[in-house]
């Protein structure tokens, strides 16, 4: 088997990893206005004399805003870590599919591999080995000589 290559694309599979970002916002969104209004009634309710809103949120800011600018700034960086994590379970997904999809028009394919931190490494040997059964293989002598007609 060949190399796996370096990977050059960040979305390899839109509707996938574009649903996981979108909920890893979405609980963000609710994580931080939980965490906000739940500060925001303990400042209220630990205060003794009776102020507005506005000086309650000014407490909170003087004392949390450092923390809220650091969340705020890591939150990219989660992000795209995650989309670098979900590229390990659809990027092969991509491949696998559109090795099938050859299979299923008779095409013969290359050997699958999935790079040593990809999920679904097995489902590669397994398709490999369907393929060979089944003389739609290109074996590696083959690529390298041009004869990906011989079976």
């Amino acid at each position: 088997m060949n190399s796996p290559r370096k990977r050059t694309r960040l979305f390899v599979d839109g509707p996938v990893q574009g649903a996981i970002i979108r909920k890893l916002i979405l609980h963000w969104i609710i994580a931080a206005t939980v965490a906000f209004l739940y500060l925001l009634i303990l400042q209220m309710l630990s205060t003794a004399e009776k102020q507005s809103l506005t000086e309650h949120m000014a407490t909170l800011w003087s004392k949390y805003g450092v923390l809220a600018v650091v969340v705020v700034t890591l939150f990219p960086v989660f992000i795209y870590d995650s989309i670098r994590l979900s590229h390990r379970f659809s990027g092969p997904m991509v491949t696998f599919r559109d090795a099938l999809q050859r299979l299923s028009n008779g095409e013969k394919v290359n050997p699958l591999t999935f790079r040593s931190t990809d999920f679904w490494r097995d489902i590669a040997g397994n398709l490999n080995s369907v393929s060979r059964q089944l003389g739609l293989l290109i074996e590696p002598h083959q690529a390298t000589t041009g004869d990906s007609d011989a079976k």
